[in-house]
């Protein structure tokens, strides 16, 4: 099999592959069957028009042989030249009435008869029949040329009276007719084909049913919903190892997952006794030394320790957030309110940069339903963010508002810091991600637990310019007042 068909059959898709291969397997049989149909057919059809011709010859034989030595021959011929209808029949001096509709049937524009006698001598014809002899053989069927026309041909003798009796039709009217007959026998096959195509769609949607509930139930299980197997009953024989595999996978990553996260969380908390013994170890031989660099020496320490209790803490956080998948409100928070208070306690934070921290909020309150201690951790680490990387006198502006197209909350945190270029943007998310050449005192996961926590709520968050293009960045994020369902 060539391999750019191999390649179209599969496409990946196993139901692709039975759907094509048994569309083609049905056309391939279809063929044969309509191809086995018209030999059969064509073949029924020039028997019978060789019985019908034979059956004419009998009935001219009967209805002609007296008749032709009981009157002239050239008044009978007038006869038959005259086309017959309801006002132009054989006499009925002469023949029966069904001899007369007999005569005028086998007298028709399709049918055609010669009568001769044995010197070789055209005594009558139909009045479509030509001159030249219709057959040469003495008894039984033939096909004739006769100019460009091409005759089937019943030869039928009269021993008695030495007359050759032959009727005949012409190929192609026999060829229509046969054709027509095939076309009414293949319309059932051709009618059957589609329902066929559509069966078998159906039947391999049917059959596939299993493996799209299994897919169901893989999303909608959670990241943190490894233990619960799937149900082996819902599963076909031939897919129950592909299952058992999988349940044996979601064992193992649930049980790599618990692993990391008792390493993560011990790992912090055996670091936070060290490091605070390291810091007031520092901040007293500080306050004990005199010398001016070993002083410089061991605010460096005391920073170093701070930066890594702040890590530690932000990891411990994400220890804590990442396990949930959604949020369990504790009840309706004035988003405006709330963030007034917490503001105070970075005040200090500003104040040491000499930066300006505001607040915008509408006079109404915005409520959210959330958990104050996640809500206390958007906004901190948030603000925390902006004011870190924003220098000396710069100003770190918080704008909230109701979304009027989302219906939520808006919350707008705008620096007028160095900024992030576009292609950076999305970066800045990632954890322990750091700007190249950015001196700013962070950990690098402030905004990835900012992110964490709005995808909790379902919420959106995005970095952007400043809308009056001037430095800094602007991160929006918009929250749903109620959490939805996942």
């Amino acid at each position: 099999m060539p391999l750019r068909l191999k390649a179209w059959l599969f496409q990946n898709s196993v139901r692709h592959f039975l759907l094509i291969s048994l569309l083609i397997a049905t056309t391939f049989i279809s063929i044969i069957m309509g191809t086995w149909t018209y030999v059969q057919v064509r073949s029924n059809a020039k028997g019978v028009f060789d019985t019908s011709l034979a059956q004419a010859a009998q009935i001219l034989r009967i209805i002609l042989a007296n008749q032709i030595y009981k009157q002239r021959l050239a008044e009978l011929q007038a006869t038959l030249n005259k086309p017959y209808s309801k006002h132009n029949t054989p006499s009925s001096s002469n023949f029966t009435k069904f001899e007369a509709d007999e005569l005028k049937r086998l007298n028709s524009n399709q049918l055609v008869f010669q009568v001769w006698n044995n010197q070789g001598v055209l005594l009558l014809k139909s009045i479509n029949a030509p001159q030249a002899p219709l057959a040469t053989v003495s008894f039984g069927s033939q096909d004739t040329q006769i100019d460009t026309a091409t005759w089937r041909t019943f030869t039928l003798p009269d021993y008695r009276q030495g007359l050759r009796f032959i009727t005949a039709i012409r190929a192609d009217i026999a060829t229509r007719f046969s054709a027509g007959q095939v076309l009414k026998s293949l319309y059932p096959l051709l009618f059957f084909c589609p329902l066929l195509a559509l069966l078998i769609w159906v039947l391999l949607d049917w059959g596939f049913r299993p493996l799209n509930r299994i897919r169901t139930l893989l999303a909608k299980r959670s990241h943190d919903n490894l233990e619960d197997p799937i149900e082996l009953g819902q599963a076909p024989e031939e897919i129950r190892p592909l299952v058992q595999e999988l349940n044996s996978l979601f064992t193992r990553l649930q049980g790599a997952f618990e692993r990391e996260k008792r390493f993560t969380a011990d790992a912090a908390h055996e670091l936070r006794t060290p490091l605070a013994a390291i810091r007031t170890h520092s901040q007293i031989a500080s306050r004990s030394s005199t010398n001016t660099s070993a002083l410089s020496a061991l605010n460096k320490v005391t920073k170093s320790v701070d930066r890594a209790t702040r890590v530690i803490e932000q990891l411990l956080l994400l220890s804590r957030l990442e396990p949930q998948d959604k949020i369990l409100p504790e009840g309706s928070i004035n988003i405006s309110s709330f963030t007034q208070e917490l503001l105070v306690d970075l005040v200090p934070m500003a104040l040491a940069k000499n930066i300006e921290l505001s607040l915008n909020a509408p006079k109404q309150p915005l409520f959210i339903e959330t958990q104050s201690a996640m809500l206390n951790i958007l906004i901190r680490n948030l603000t925390d963010n902006a004011i870190r990387y924003t220098p000396a006198y710069g100003e770190v502006e918080i704008n909230l508002s109701s979304g009027i197209q989302t219906g939520g909350i808006h919350i707008e945190v705008i620096d007028n810091g160095p900024g992030v270029p576009l292609e950076l943007r999305r970066r800045i998310f990632d954890r322990f991600y750091r700007q190249v050449g950015n001196k700013a005192d962070g950990s690098g996961l402030g905004l990835s637990i900012v992110q964490l926590i709005v995808n909790l709520h379902h919420g959106t968050i995005r970095a952007d310019s400043r809308a009056d293009s001037k430095n800094g960045l602007c991160i929006n994020i918009w929250l749903p007042e109620k959490p939805l369902a996942k």
